[in-house]
């Protein structure tokens, strides 16, 4: 096979020995960018790969006691939400510890310890629609005061036993 006039026959390499520029910092400069989101502060930093609470989700599904007068989607929806909120919080990828904690905070994990009576109500108003549409339930995760959000799966399950979940839902 022949080649094109322009290659070069040598197969020997010439290297430059010059260093290369520094590049120059990177600025907020271009339109439309958002310089500070407002609601960034509830979420802490953002971890890496937040989507891999989607994978996670499978293994909580035996486990979940969906309510009857909401829909699946919602509910899975509302926990990824406080699921990737709380690996947020703590600057890390999320880890089945989240999800464990963010289906307890909605009562939907298995029995949960207390009165759930009132605050299915409250939660059901506040995730319904969520399933379809994202903003429902990251507003939903950002009512959520982070003392609760950031305890281990005993801890709240302990909390839950003594303050009850109206302590949190009201």
């Amino acid at each position: 096979m022949s080649t094109e006039s322009f290659v070069p026959q040598s197969r020997e390499t010439e290297y430059v020995d010059e260093p290369m520029p520094t590049p120059r910092p990177w600025v907020l400069d271009r339109p439309g960018e958002i310089a500070n989101d407002p609601r960034a502060h509830y979420f802490g930093a953002v971890g890496p790969d937040l989507g891999y609470a989607g994978r996670l989700v499978s293994q909580f599904l035996p486990m979940i006691n969906f309510p009857t007068d909401l829909e699946r989607a919602d509910v899975l929806q509302a926990g990824l939400a406080l699921g990737r909120r709380r690996a947020g919080l703590a600057a890390r990828g999320p880890i089945e510890e989240d999800l464990e904690v963010a289906f307890m905070l909605l009562g939907v994990l298995g029995d949960e310890p207390g009165d759930w009576s009132r605050a299915a109500g409250k939660i059901r108003a506040l995730i319904i629609g969520a399933g379809h549409n994202a903003d429902i339930a990251t507003q939903m995760a950002m009512l959520i005061p982070q003392d609760w959000i950031a305890l281990k799966p005993d801890r709240l399950r302990h909390r839950f036993e003594s303050e009850g979940p109206s302590a949190l839902w009201g």
